[in-house]
């Protein structure tokens, strides 16, 4: 697992603060980071190769700082990811 700082000047940046104002326009972004499970990436790219509809859709989203480190190592729990469940298959 690791952890990189976006920044203002990376062309994502934008991108992604564009995205959070759709949902919350008067968000004040303080910093992003970027974190990898390479583990979870292989995962996840095997898996979308069994996809009839192999693109896939970058999603974004906040939760509480105590949940942050399971998500990291163990991914999403489909039960409490239906929606993205059903659109995947």
């Amino acid at each position: 697992m690791s952890t990189t700082p976006v920044y203002m000047s990376d062309k994502i940046y934008n991108e992604l603060v564009e995205l959070l104002r759709k949902t919350y326009p008067n968000v004040c972004v303080l910093y992003i980071d970027r974190i990898s499970n390479k583990a979870l990436e292989k995962k996840f790219e095997a898996r979308r190769l069994t996809f009839e509809n192999k693109s896939s859709t970058k999603l974004f989203h906040g939760t509480q700082s105590g949940s942050v480190a399971s998500i990291i190592t163990n991914g999403y729990k489909s039960c409490f990811t239906p929606i993205l469940i059903q659109n995947a298959h």
